[in-house]
Parts: structure tokens; C-alpha cells; sequence
């Protein structure tokens, strides 16, 4: 059927063409962009997704700005640190030099005196932007950080962050104005007592013995026989002294041969110890506590050592009832594990560049050193801050740094309520009693000098030159460890512009595969489509002349 109202061909034909041109033109358009997902209409998810890593990438760019911001203020530190170290070296061996006898030490004051101008002016000048590390203004530099922009973050729910590497500013600075920089002498503590009273423990050598009774006579031919036994790693291992209490030796101490009371029997014992066994005896005769007296025995720390154990072993006694005077069943033993004591006095700060050393030797074993330092506070304490501030927090930190020890540490209290931290050697690891079990504290140094370096004046007779290089010595040794600080810095940030930059260029290609055009595929489809678009057009133009076929057959 041929209709002149409808052309149905031409409709057909008209669509095609339409449905043609509409492909041509996204095709055109992809190609144009080089984008399959321009625009939200595209492709919802991906758009989105794109346009949010596209914004993230214009972060990381600034991100790399503010590294390479950061980098140039690391650098002129460090180079300014560096110098630093030199002309300490130098300041160093001038105050070698200066020990010399017969040097002119005002001559070497003048070269000192440029040296710390030279220092200060190193100092003064490592400024970029007017960011100096090395020389503060801050009124707490323990607790001061300078801070450099290292990366920027999304997760997993969206929320973003700007993350930053700290550097603590007492680990690098010099000068402070308020104190506290590496040339500058510390702020005085004594590190919760350590330095004033460093804990001393020893243990006393004796055993206290309580008269029974009194008014008895020594027969004839009767005796008491026993081995004091002394200074062992234990009392039972003490070295014996053979002792004999018989009549003769009573009267020879009494002039009778009746023991009444304790101060009696200390008589009877100095005699019978006589010059060959080192001990002293001491005593009481009655008392309303002993109605009969007591008395002790002691080592003699002069010859056996100080406060050796004593201990009466091997007793036998042919008295009437075996008496044997309260010898056999002493009241009580001072022969124990030597215990040293830490008065706690106030809580401290370490900051990253501060710590403090100490010596222990326990009974006669080696030196053994120690040092605390703020991360082992923090990692006790769990905080940040290097802060201790009381002896309970004291004795978590000693244990934890003196764990080799095999000392056993805890804390108490005085009469007074002050507290302290006790130190007591671990029966398994230190078995000796007696003289052979001591606890020393030693050589306490708070690796702080006691002077600033501008003060540094050899001319002086009151201060010793040893003081001043050993002072010197432990600012040389901060500054060489800020500038490994600083140089351990360079190294992240160097990384992490790497990072950054590879980090940037992975993002650009994820949001390429998800938007980016195929230019292959849509260059070969643009030729089709062009080639379909001529077709479609052709066919219109055929579909258009079939009226004019009709209009022929009307003539």
C-alpha cells in the first residue's frame, strides 16, 4: 500500500539518519575531549569518582610545593648545624690546648671568644623565610615542635587529612632565648634524686641473742663449743672460727664463774673471741624488755670486709641441761640481701636530646651502665612527653631500662609519707649475703652542661678547664646528633617527594582508565558512523521520491 499521507519509508529513513547523527556527534565529542566520561550524563560513578581524585591530585601537587618548602628549611639547617660541629671541634681543641701549662690563656680566650661569635652568627643566619631552627624564641622548647607537610590523605569514608612530620625543636635547636638549647646549660634537676643521693644498699653482719635466765654458776670441766662462721656468700658458707667457753675463761672475764646477765655474757664472749676472731660484742643487762639482758654479735668490717655475715653454727654443751646461755637459738639475723634506697624528691622531663647515665655494680660483680632516655619513658608510660612524675612512674622506667639487672625494684613510703624506690638483688641471680651483697649507684651524669657557651671564660681561676671541655664535649655531641637528626630528616623527605610524585602520576592514570577515550576504537567508529550518516541520507533522499512516482501515474 502507497499512501501520499504517510510516507513510511521516509520516516524510517528520517530515524535511522537521527539515530545516526546522534551517534556521530558523542563519537565526535569523545574524540574532541579525549574522554568517553565528560560529563556526569556519561557515566554517574565515574564522573564522580574522577572528579574527586582530580581535586585530590591538585593537593598532592601543593603537597610537593610545601616538601619542597620544607626541604630547603632542612637543608639550611642542617648546613648550618654542620658548620656548627666544625667550630666546635675547633673550640674543643682550643680548650685542649688551653690545659697546657705555661700557654697564654687570654691570647686563647680571644680565639674562643670569635669562635662562639662565629657560632652565633652560623646560628642567626640559617633562616629561609624567615623560619630559623636553630635559633628560638619559645618559652617551653621541651615541648615545641616544627612541623613539615608530607602528605595528604583520604580513607575509606571520605574523610581527608594533611599529615606532617614533626621535628621536636630541643633535638636541633642551639640558641633559645628562654633556655634550654643545645649550647645552652640544661635547666637544673636531679632526676628524681639520682644525682644528689644516688641509692647505696649494703646489709649489716650480726645476730642478736636474748639471755634466758641468770645466776648461773660454770662447774668445773664444763664447756661450750661452737664455730662463728663469717663473711660467706651466705652465713651457713662463712669461714669457722672455733670457739670454747669452759670455766677458766668465765672467771678470767668476770672473776667468778657466774653469768648473771647480757652485759655478763658480752664479757665472757670478748674473751673467749680474744684478737683471733674478728668480731665485736655488744650488749645490755636487764631491761623491761629483757629481764635478763641480751646481747649481739658483729662482724668487724675492718678486717672481714664491710658488714660481713655472722652466724654461731655447731654449738655444743656440756653445762648442766645443756645450757648454752640463748647461743643456740638467736632472736634474730642481720645476715641478709643488701637493699639501696632512691628518695623519690620530684618528677623530670626528657626531651629528645636529653637523657641521663648511671653506674650499678651489684655485689662484686662488673660495672654495669644504663641509660634512661624519653623514649624509654614514653614507651613505659606510654605518653609522648618524657614526663615522670612520681615514683611509681620512676620505678616502671628503671625496671624497664634495668631489666638485665636482676634487681628487683618497687616503692613505698617513709614515716613521712615520702615515697622511695627500693632496689633489692633477686635471690636467683644474686645469692650472696653478708659483705658480698652491695648495691652502688655510681657516676650519675645528666649529659648536661652547667654553663653556656658564650660563658666559657679559661681566664677564670675559679673554674677548673676540665669542667669546661667536658661540658663542651656533651654539646658536640648534641649538635653531631642534631645533625644526624636533621640529616635522617633530608633523607624522608627526599623519599617522600618521591613518593608524592609517583603517588600523583598513578592517581592520573587511575582516572584514565576509568574516563579516557579509546582514540582507536573511537576513530575507527567515527568512520563508520560518518559512512552510515552518507547512507542514511541517501536512503531519505530515496524514500522522498516516491511521490513523485505516484504523481506519474495521475498524468
Amino acid at each position: 500500500m502507497t499512501s501520499i499521507q504517510t510516507n513510511i519509508s521516509a520516516l524510517s529513513a528520517l530515524q535511522t539518519l537521527r539515530h545516526v547523527s546522534a551517534s556521530l556527534g558523542d563519537t565526535q565529542e569523545r574524540v574532541s575531549s579525549g574522554l568517553r566520561v565528560g560529563t556526569a550524563s556519561d557515566n554517574a560513578a565515574y564522573w564522580s569518582i574522577s572528579t574527586t581524585m582530580r581535586s585530590d591530585n591538585m593537593a598532592m601537587s601543593a603537597v610537593a610545593d610545601a616538601l619542597g618548602l620544607g626541604a630547603a628549611k632542612v637543608d639550611t639547617a642542617y648546613a648550618g648545624m654542620e658548620s656548627v660541629v666544625d667550630v666546635l671541634k675547633q673550640f674543643k681543641a682550643r680548650l685542649v690546648a688551653a690545659t697546657e701549662e705555661g700557654v697564654d690563656k687570654a691570647k686563647i680566650q680571644t680565639e674562643l671568644d670569635q669562635l662562639n661569635q662565629q657560632i652565633d652568627a652560623i646560628a642567626s643566619a640559617s633562616s629561609f623565610n624567615g623560619v630559623n631552627w636553630l635559633s628560638t624564641d619559645v618559652a617551653d622548647l621541651g615541648g615545641a615542635v616544627a612541623s613539615v607537610t608530607s602528605s595528604f590523605v583520604r580513607v575509606e569514608d571520605g574523610d581527608v587529612s594533611v599529615k606532617k612530620t614533626n621535628v621536636a625543636l630541643a633535638s636541633v635547636t642551639l640558641f633559645n632565648t628562654s633556655g634550654g638549647g643545645l649550647l645552652q646549660k640544661g635547666k637544673p634537676t636531679d632526676y628524681g634524686g639520682m644525682i644528689p643521693y644516688p641509692p647505696q644498699g649494703s646489709t649489716s653482719g650480726s645476730q642478736f641473742f636474748t639471755m634466758p635466765s641468770s645466776g648461773t654458776a660454770w662447774p668445773a670441766g664444763a664447756q661450750i663449743t661452737f664455730d662463728l662462721l663469717l663473711d660467706g656468700v651466705n652465713p651457713d658458707a662463712g669461714t669457722p672460727y672455733p670457739v670454747t667457753i669452759d670455766q677458766a675463761t668465765v672467771i678470767a672475764a668476770l672473776g667468778t664463774d657466774t653469768i648473771t646477765d647480757g652485759a655478763d655474757m658480752v664479757k665472757v664472749l670478748e674473751q673467749a673471741f680474744g684478737a683471733l676472731v674478728p668480731v665485736s660484742v655488744s650488749g645490755w643487762g636487764t631491761s623491761p624488755s629483757y629481764p635478763f639482758g641480751y646481747f649481739r654479735i658483729t662482724s668487724d668490717d675492718t678486717v672481714n670486709g664491710l658488714y660481713s655475715s655472722v652466724k654461731v653454727a655447731n654449738l655444743v654443751s656440756t653445762l648442766p641441761g645443756a645450757e648454752e646461755f640463748g647461743l643456740a637459738s638467736p632472736s634474730s639475723s642481720n645476715n641478709r640481701y643488701a637493699t639501696a634506697y632512691l628518695s623519690f624528691t620530684e618528677g623530670f622531663v626528657l626531651d629528645d636530646n636529653h637523657e641521663f647515665t648511671f653506674d650499678v655494680t651489684v655485689n662484686n660483680g662488673s660495672v654495669q651502665r644504663y641509660t634512661v632516655t624519653e623514649a624509654d619513658i614514653d614507651a613505659v608510660l606510654g605518653d609522648s612527653n618524657g614526663v615522670v612524675s612520681s615514683a611509681e612512674e620512676y620505678a616502671a622506667v628503671l625496671a624497664h631500662v634495668m631489666a638485665s639487672s636482676g634487681l628487683q625494684i618497687s616503692t613505698g613510703s617513709y614515716y613521712d609519707d615520702t615515697k622511695y624506690i627500693s632496689f633489692s638483688p633477686d635471690p636467683l641471680v644474686y645469692p650472696e649475703q653478708g659483705s658480698n651483697s652491695r648495691i652502688v649507684f655510681s657516676n650519675v651524669d645528666g649529659n648536661e652542661a652547667l654553663f653556656d657557651l658564650a660563658d666559657v671564660d679559661i681566664t677564670d681561676p675559679a673554674i677548673d678547664i676540665d669542667t669546661y671541655l667536658m661540658g663542651v664535649e656533651k654539646m658536640l655531641k648534641k649538635t653531631i646528633s642534631a645533625a644526624s637528626t636533621l640529616g635522617a630528616l633530608q633523607g624522608r623527605i627526599d623519599m617522600q617527594t618521591e613518593f608524592v610524585s609517583r603517588l600523583s602520576a598513578n592517581i592520573d592514570k587511575g582516572v584514565g582508565r576509568l574516563v579516557d577515550a579509546d582514540m582507536n576504537e573511537e576513530s575507527t567508529r567515527l568512520k563508520a558512523l560518518q559512512t552510515q550518516e552518507q547512507l542514511a541520507i541517501q536512503s531519505l533522499s530515496i524514500a522522498n521520491t516516491g511521490a513523485d512516482v505516484i504523481m506519474q501515474l495521475f498524468r
